[in-house]
């Protein structure tokens, strides 16, 4: 997302990476059909020869720009104003700052228009369908209230680069190369403008696909006849050692291993490895999984020739076409997904401390104590009071935490506070049941040090009456980053 007002930045889902304003379609005119195909095979046949792009010409001959024009829009046989509708469709997720119980409580925006950063913290569009698909990989159904949206902006949060134009989670979006100030559709890409979403559409798809036997007229794709090698390690391997092992593999690495080793091939022989396989690698085709449990067993079909055949039309690439773009993208975007729930389920997984360690006990010594009254009050009524906002070094390592300051009807400081996860630390007053008391907050990201806190006081003129006591009216925080203000 923008850092800016200015219309000419365009705004980018956060799980995709693709636009949420649409995209540009070309003409029909057959001039421009021709010339679009030409582009695109030029390109792809670089691209399968491991050339570099072949360079991208401003003008054209004639000097109208035909050629830019046709490279930065999609194909109108395979984009339609009507197919880029779910591009629109869009939420994002946000600090809600009213929230009145935990200050990182998340919501949902239900709209499509965003400005600035908030309160100093990112907000991250997402689109409706890409929301939906990464429901499905961090909860295994389809009710997104499962996610704990708290932990989902920590990690998004996380990923995001320090300074960034837009809201780029550094992740792999695979092949996209639109992403810029603004949107740019380029011709070749148009999978990745198709909607993911498994509609009947794609079921009815895949149940002709099964009972046109499309995947044993595809055998010829299957290309692993390795001969028997004289020293192969896996060969010392029993056979569950190595199923184990083939299972943890992603299918490229699996596929290269099957086509350097004779063991590895002959122990992938079964065609029950393939079907567990085929779920394992291709948790994203879940719409496939009840046409295969209606298949009778002496009817099923080569799962090995199945997998190798769907890896085939599904994966992204430049240039594709035809009914399975809509598989592609979503492969692509479940791919993204699986690297954000890493970090989710990371994030998840932490217990927070009930106490400090002693290593921060040790540490947190004070060798003097400041006057803070010159009203002298009976021993009997003095009290040290402690707050340990850290519980452990390791603990902000990678976690953000939440900084708040609490002011009083007079405008001066009352408390203090830290939240990491859902557990508030607090010094002072904390607005509890206190109506007139008010909270400011700053998010300082993890890893992040804190360099010093600056303090403005307001003293009393010696120049007028009697006035408000003196109290901390301001304050900044400042990290070896940049500098973040909880003023008020």
């Amino acid at each position: 997302m923008s850092d800016s007002e200015d219309p000419d930045f365009s705004v980018y889902c956060a799980i995709c990476g693709c636009s949420l304003e649409g995209g540009n379609i070309g003409s029909t005119t057959p001039s421009d059909v021709r010339l679009r195909r030409r582009i695109v095979a030029l390109k792809r046949k670089a691209r399968e020869r491991g050339d570099p792009d072949p360079e991208d010409e401003e003008e054209d001959e004639n000097g109208n720009g035909q050629r830019w024009r046709a490279y930065h829009s999609y194909d109108p046989e395979l984009v339609s104003e009507d197919s880029l509708e779910w591009l629109y469709a869009s939420c994002c997720l946000g600090v809600n700052p009213d929230a009145p119980v935990i200050p990182t409580q998340m919501i949902w925006l239900t709209r499509t228009s965003y400005g600035p950063h908030s309160h100093g913290l990112p907000v991250y569009p997402i689109h409706h369908c890409c929301l939906d698909v990464l429901t499905e990989v961090l909860t295994g159904g389809k009710d997104v209230a499962k996610i704990d949206k708290d932990v989902l902006f920590d990690a998004m949060s996380e990923l995001t680069p320090e300074y960034s134009f837009d809201v780029d989670l550094g992740l792999d979006y695979g092949s996209l190369s639109g992403r810029d100030q603004s949107w740019l559709s380029v011709l070749g890409e148009e999978f990745s403008v198709t909607d993911p979403s498994l509609t009947p559409e794609v079921t009815e798809l895949l149940e002709l696909c099964l009972a046109d036997h499309v995947f044993e007229l595809r055998s010829g794709i299957l290309g692993v006849t390795r001969e028997p090698q004289v020293q192969d390690i896996f060969s010392r391997l029993p056979l569950e050692i190595l199923l184990s092992i083939f299972s943890l593999l992603p299918g490229h690495t699996l596929l290269a291993l099957l086509e350097a080793s004779w063991p590895a091939l002959c122990a992938t022989r079964r065609n029950g490895f393939w079907k567990r396989f085929l779920r394992h690698d291709m948790p994203w085709l879940t719409k496939l999984w009840p046409l295969l449990d209606e298949q009778r067993q002496d009817q099923e079909p080569s799962y090995k020739a199945m997998y190798l055949w769907l890896n085939k039309v599904t994966t992204p690439k430049y240039g594709m076409g035809g009914p399975f773009m809509s598989l592609a993208n979503r492969r692509r975007i479940w791919g993204v997904c699986e690297q954000l729930a890493a970090v989710y389920f990371r994030h998840l997984h932490v217990t927070p401390l009930v106490k400090p360690d002693s290593s921060i006990l040790q540490g947190a010594v004070c060798r003097h104590m400041a006057l803070i009254s010159e009203k002298e009050l009976p021993d009997s009524s003095w009290a040290l009071h402690r707050t340990l906002f850290l519980y452990s070094e390791d603990e902000i390592r990678n976690k953000p935490v939440i900084l708040e300051a609490y002011w009083g009807e007079n405008g001066r400081l009352v408390g203090l506070g830290a939240v990491l996860g859902h557990q508030r630390r607090t010094f002072g007053l904390n607005g509890a049941d206190m109506p007139h008391i008010t909270r400011t907050t700053v998010r300082v990201r993890g890893n992040v040090q804190i360099k010093g806190v600056m303090l403005l006081v307001a003293t009393a003129d010696p120049n007028s009456g009697a006035t408000t006591s003196p109290g901390v009216v301001a304050m900044e925080v400042g990290t070896y980053k940049y500098l973040a203000s909880c003023c008020r």
